[in-house]
Order: structure tokens, then C-alpha cells, then sequence
């Protein structure tokens, strides 16, 4: 038994629906469905469309997330594979070690 849902056409509320009986009642506003093989196979047409747009929009999601993930990526290595970067670094440490020292040697005069 498989069962799928469907949209009432009264009320717009879902429904499931028995593929084996090919009928369905609506417990909303009380009408019954009967669902014929064409108007099925324009559901199972429109599912698959709407399944495949969903993972389209996924699969784009997921690689907008890649390209985002990559940019900082290429951004980190810009800034911490540069040579200038290394040089301010050493500078930096270089700076914080002549405070210290001066720091140091007014402490014991």
C-alpha cells in the first residue's frame, strides 16, 4: 500500500491518498476524492518537478557555500602567505621585545 498526499480541491487542506483504492476522504470539510490515472500521473509529473528543483536549489546552495568557503580560504592564504605579512610580524614581535627590554633595564636602575 502506498500512500501519497494530495491538496483537497474544496478545501486545500492535504490529504492522503491510497494509491491501491485510488480514493480518499477528506476529514477537513467532509468530501470524497476519487482520483483518476491521468490526474495521477500529472501528480507524479508535478512531484518529480518539484523534487527536482528542490535539489537543484540544494545542489546551488551547497556550492554558493563552497565558492563562500573558498574566497576565505584564498583570503587567509593572501594574507598569511605574503611575505609582507611576515615581515610586519617579525617587526611586531621585534617592537614587543625592545618594550620589554627598556621596560626592564628602567626597572633596575
Amino acid at each position: 500500500m502506498k500512500i501519497i498526499s494530495i491538496n483537497c480541491p474544496n478545501c486545500a487542506k492535504t490529504v492522503n491518498l491510497d494509491l491501491d483504492n485510488l480514493s480518499a476522504f477528506c476529514s477537513y470539510c467532509g468530501s470524497k476524492l476519487m482520483i483518476d490515472i491521468e490526474t495521477l500521473q500529472e501528480l507524479f509529473i508535478e512531484k518529480e518537478k518539484t523534487q527536482q528543483q528542490i535539489n537543484q536549489q540544494m545542489h546551488q546552495e551547497r556550492m554558493e557555500e563552497l565558492s563562500i568557503k573558498k574566497d576565505r580560504q584564498n583570503l587567509w592564504r593572501t594574507i598569511f602567505g605574503s611575505t609582507q605579512f611576515i615581515y610586519l610580524l617579525c617587526l611586531i614581535v621585534w617592537c614587543i621585545f625592545l618594550i620589554i627590554l627598556i621596560y626592564l633595564l628602567s626597572r633596575m636602575s
